[in-house]
């Protein structure tokens, strides 16, 4: 797939994950809106019902105590004012009655009509007699409750019959949501209080006016806080919590097909530069055995001892070589499935033995480019439970490693450690030689990496070495770690399972 391809499938997908993300949010927030709108109206509603109860029972007593007038009865007056139901809409109306006899002549006047009209007579002045009392008696009402102010609070009302109203409205609007609340003055003293109100919290605090008819200089007011107003409104959205998960999984899917993608790209160029080094690597073996097969035809090659010697030396070399490539193309192969596992032949190996042995073959390659191989064996339990080729191959590749990348113009040092814990054998190899950069320390031990170098290839690989030692490692249960600075050196540190002491032996 080419990049600018991948770049557009990516930008399709994150706009699209993007636009139904802000749709969706969108679409939320308006039903928020919507509920707290709601949830709000209905608030205010209770409140001023309770604010209106609370000042008609404050008139009743107050004109009960002026004038003597029962209470329901002034309460009756004021139910009817505040209802504001136009004239002839009270309790006294006048009714046609029914099944009346067909009219006469205009000029006919009987004695049924005489009375009809006397009745709507009466009835009209009673109504108009029953509405100028009731606006005398609210008038007056008025009058006394407005000089009432003065009165301490704690007179004109109770804080049970503010709870039993407030109680009452609320749950007739459908809140049942705990609350708290206050009465407070205009000078901000607090008469009554079930808990602490927030000040400046506009959200779930709600204000309503008691006795309205007070001068504006002595008004008090109830406030009313709803601490988890913002979690009720919430769980009203119905669909809410599954919006949010089936979003995250969408996020998620979203996430890995992308990740999958710069993978899968990833992959396939590894594959490529794999291939043409695989090219170029097998290419150079096979065309020097042919070149010193075609060289075996010569009758003149038998003359010379020395000269056959040579051309049959390198085609063995070329051909192990060409061998070694292979087998390592073939393990990592094997590799391939994460459940597969290379059938290793554990057996009880002497670390520092194996290390004697690797390093002793090796030091010849090393005294040949003019270099030091020093070993230090520090290790007090050495024995561990592994496969003796594989571990051999551990170590040999990390060694060819540090000639293969050494410096150019500096003789190689190379430092070969041993020593152990509690629990583990460690190995610890060092060199002198290009060292490798921060970024791409975490990505040496996977397959067919290779640190870039620019336009230059002095060294040739598959970038398999360093993974094929990564997996030898994890199949022994160990560990592996690396070091490096940039004209410095690098090195790898191995942690291999000790074998325990009982277990010897067996």
């Amino acid at each position: 797939m080419k990049k600018q391809s991948l770049w557009l499938i990516v930008g399709v997908m994150l706009t699209a994950f993007v636009g139904l993300l802000y749709m969706q949010v969108g679409y939320i927030r308006v039903v928020y809106m919507s509920r707290n709108a709601q949830f709000d109206s209905s608030v205010r509603r209770a409140l001023s019902e309770v604010s209106a109860n609370i000042e008609r029972d404050e008139i009743s007593r107050a004109v009960n105590e002026e004038l003597g007038i029962p209470a329901p009865m002034v309460q009756d007056l004021l139910k009817h004012e505040s209802s504001k139901n136009s004239p002839g809409q009270g309790s006294f109306q006048y009714f046609r009655p029914p099944n009346q006899k067909p009219a006469l002549p205009p000029n006919v006047v009987t004695e049924q009509d005489r009375i009809t009209e006397l009745s709507k007579l009466l009835q009209d002045e009673m109504t108009d007699r029953y509405r100028s009392i009731r606006q005398m008696v609210v008038q007056l009402a008025l009058e006394v409750v407005r000089d009432r102010d003065n009165v301490p609070l704690y007179e004109r009302m109770t804080s049970q019959q503010l709870e039993t109203y407030l109680g009452s409205y609320l749950q007739r609007m459908g809140i049942t949501l705990p609350y708290i609340y206050e009465v407070v003055g205009c000078d901000g003293q607090v008469y009554f209080s079930t808990g602490n109100v927030p000040q400046d919290s506009d959200y779930a605090v709600y204000s309503q006016a008691l006795f309205g008819n007070d001068r504006p200089s002595r008004l008090h007011y109830l406030r009313v806080y709803f601490p988890g107003k913002r979690q009720y409104i919430s769980s009203t959205i119905d669909f809410l919590i599954p919006s949010v998960i089936f979003t995250i999984l969408l996020f998620i899917t979203f996430a890995y097909s992308i990740a999958n993608l710069f993978r899968q790209k990833k992959l396939e160029e590894m594959r490529k530069d794999f291939i043409n080094n695989m090219t170029h690597e097998l290419k150079t073996p096979v065309s020097s055995i042919l070149i010193g097969t075609s060289l075996l035809y010569d009758e003149d090659l038998y003359r010379d001892e020395e000269r056959r010697q040579r051309t049959l030396s390198s085609i063995t070399a070329e051909g192990n070589r060409l061998n070694l490539l292979i087998e390592k193309v073939l393990q990592m192969s094997f590799f391939d499935g994460s459940d597969n596992r290379l059938a290793l032949k554990l057996t009880e190996v002497d670390m520092e033995e194996l290390v004697i042995n690797v390093t002793s073959i090796f030091s010849l390659k090393v005294e040949n480019a003019n270099g030091i191989l020093d070993v230090d064996l520090n290790a007090q339990d050495t024995m561990v439970h592994g496969d003796e080729m594989h571990l051999t191959n551990i170590i040999f590749n990390l060694l060819d490693n540090a000639m293969k990348y050494r410096r150019p113009d500096v003789a190689p040092i190379i430092r070969v450690e041993t020593g152990s814990d509690k629990n583990d054998f460690i190995i610890r190899i060092s060199d002198n030689g290009q060292g490798i950069k921060r970024e791409y320390l975490k990505k040496i031990f996977d397959r067919f990496f290779r640190v870039p170098t620019g336009d230059q290839h002095n060294v040739k690989g598959f970038g398999l070495g360093l993974a094929y030692v990564a997996r030898m490692v994890r199949s022994h249960n160990g560990t592996i770690s690396a070091e490096s600075k940039i004209d410095v050196g690098t090195t790898f540190e191995i942690k291999i399972p000790l074998l325990k002491p009982d277990h010897y032996g067996k």
